[in-house]
């Protein structure tokens, strides 16, 4: 395991990369997730490389998944932007809901977007090919979170703010 961690930081150092190792994230933080999608998805020509030698059939794997990667990657670009808007000392109900109510709506936007094959809000996947089959989960993706976001977010959604 130490040999390959050298061996990959060797790579990324020869590919001028901006970082040298992968990032492992942890359960009890899952924006740590976005993060390491994010540094894996930067690192993938790297990763790609390194396996030729190594897992040539996880190469192989990786690539008919390339688009998937990409697409989760902005995606969770924007859960973390959201969650980092839902924070601080002088956030409130009524900005909450506001929140909330614009991602809804984001969501439905990104769902008719993807469906027009307009990528302009997930720029990885725009650098990828997409296969029809791969759009069309996408947009049922979106489709799930919106409803699933409504859902989970319906007293707040539902909440009366008075004039």
């Amino acid at each position: 395991m130490i040999l390959n961690t050298r061996l990959f930081a060797q790579l990324c150092d020869e590919n001028d990369e901006d970082f040298q190792r992968l990032l492992l994230h942890t359960e009890v933080r899952w924006l740590s997730k976005g993060a390491c999608l994010s540094r894996f998805y930067l690192l993938f020509d790297s990763v790609l490389e390194f396996l030729e030698s190594k897992d040539p059939d996880l190469k192989k794997n990786l690539i008919n998944f390339e688009a998937d990667i990409a697409y989760l990657t902005n995606l969770f670009k924007k859960f973390n932007d959201l969650n980092l808007q839902l924070q601080g000392d002088s956030f409130n109900l009524i900005k909450t809901k506001s929140a909330i109510s614009a991602f809804l709506g984001k969501l439905k936007f990104m769902k008719e977007n993807i469906g027009r094959r307009e990528f302009s809000q997930f720029s990885n996947l725009s650098q990828v090919e997409c296969l029809d089959e791969d759009i069309q989960t996408y947009v049922q993706h979106l489709i799930a979170l919106h409803d699933d976001f409504k859902f989970r977010f319906e007293d707040i959604l539902s909440m009366e703010i008075p004039p």
